[in-house]
């Protein structure tokens, strides 16, 4: 494994909520060769991406539960310090 550290200056955050909670989801973006991810809370769906430097970015959702489609939102802006709000975001059925 390769631990990587960015500047809290240089980085800001994405957060939000899956909904529903029952497809336990995986966030995951790609910066540069590194692929940062986070997994939505088991109860409340709640996620965080962390330390994610500033720029715009695809945000691809892969819930764990099969019933549930892959969704990627695009054009994410990340501003360095802020945390970009993506509010809920409800997966769709297959």
């Amino acid at each position: 494994p390769v631990i990587r550290v960015v500047a809290n200056i240089t980085s800001g955050t994405v957060s939000g909520t899956i909904s529903p909670v029952a497809a336990r989801a995986v966030l995951s973006t790609t910066v540069g060769n590194d692929t940062l991810s986070s997994a939505a809370d088991s109860v409340s769906g709640a996620f965080k991406l962390m330390a994610v430097p500033a720029g715009t970015y695809s945000i691809k959702i892969t819930p764990m539960a099969t019933t549930f489609r892959d969704t990627t939102l695009t054009g994410v802006q990340v501003v360095a310090q802020q945390d970009k709000p993506l509010g809920v975001i409800t997966l769709k059925p297959r």
